[in-house]
């Protein structure tokens, strides 16, 4: 998909200049689950943990029982991954987000932002006080 174009109201960068990338490997998901912080509140749970690395790396987990559609389920993946791109302190993380509960179905940015950002705050406090 070229750069600059719009899907879902997000607006996409090139893959080249991209601030992600997955954390794919079994391994590195379970050192973050072991040996990362772990903060939540009622619709999500979050692991985190510093790399040295200066991507953000992100896993959005979104279980079948929550989101029936595999189209909502990405949905919301997109906005959750483009919440945590617009965070000035999460490059250089690696990042866990389940979902434990979901929000409706046609949210926007603002209102993922909303629910996402007491959350991601307390998370760069824990990071800046250690």
């Amino acid at each position: 998909m070229p750069e600059g174009v719009k899907r879902d109201g997000i607006k996409l960068q090139s893959k080249k200049s991209a601030v992600f990338s997955a954390l794919k490997l079994e391994r590195e998901i379970q050192n973050v689950f072991s040996s990362g912080t772990r903060i939540n509140n009622s619709r999500f749970v979050l692991y985190f943990r510093p790399t040295e690395t200066k991507k953000i790396r992100i896993v959005v987990f979104i279980s079948k029982k929550i989101v029936n559609t595999a189209v909502a389920r990405n949905r919301m993946r997109r906005l959750i991954k483009e919440v945590f791109r617009q965070t000035d302190w999460a490059k250089g993380f690696d990042f866990i987000c389940i979902v434990k509960q979901c929000f409706q179905e046609g949210s926007t940015l603002n209102a993922v932002q909303r629910i996402l950002g007491p959350l991601l705050s307390s998370a760069s406090k824990t990071c800046l006080n250690t």
